[in-house]
């Protein structure tokens, strides 16, 4: 079976996001003053995304953040602290929001299966009704029987010596 993922070993930051628009979102590159951390980081910016480069040293950082440009944000330590509060402030509402959202969507599975084995308890109790049912209609059919054999004339036996 092909696969349909276009990108391989070889892909390239900049292949992987060509044409896609980055604006207005944040990302932090660790270890952004060399190898793949600097290319992404690169990438990322080069796409308009606001880029924040962590580094061993914030002289590493500031560095490749002016290698970049713009979209890279030089910032002091305080700084990176606070922004780092908020992203992790943003990212711990997030999770609070997916785990209503997956509490939500077990309690609804839980429903749909309590409405599963009541529809089929009913389908069930449905059944045995028209069980019942055919079983009263052959006894009601059977006794209408048995009234009518009984109402019929019946040859009445003459003792000996009798004439009828």
């Amino acid at each position: 079976m092909a696969s349909s993922n276009p990108f391989g070993p070889r892909s390239t930051a900049d292949k992987v996001l060509a044409g896609i628009d980055l604006t207005g979102k944040r990302f932090v590159v660790t270890g952004c003053n060399s190898g793949i951390g600097f290319e992404t980081m690169s990438a990322l910016a080069a796409n308009g995304a606001q880029v924040y480069g962590l580094a061993r040293s914030i002289a590493d950082a500031r560095a490749a953040c002016g290698k970049v440009g713009a979209f890279c944000t030089r910032m002091q330590a305080q700084q990176a602290r606070a922004d780092a509060n908020e992203a992790i402030a943003a990212a711990r509402a997030a999770q609070q929001r997916a785990d209503q959202a997956n509490s939500t969507a077990q309690q609804a599975q839980q429903t749909a299966n309590s409405a599963q084995t009541t529809a089929s308890s009913a389908q069930s109790s449905a059944q045995n009704a028209a069980t019942s049912a055919e079983q009263a209609k052959d006894d009601v059919q059977a006794a209408q029987e048995r009234v009518q054999e009984a109402s019929r004339p019946r040859p009445t036996r003459l003792a000996r010596g009798e004439r009828g």
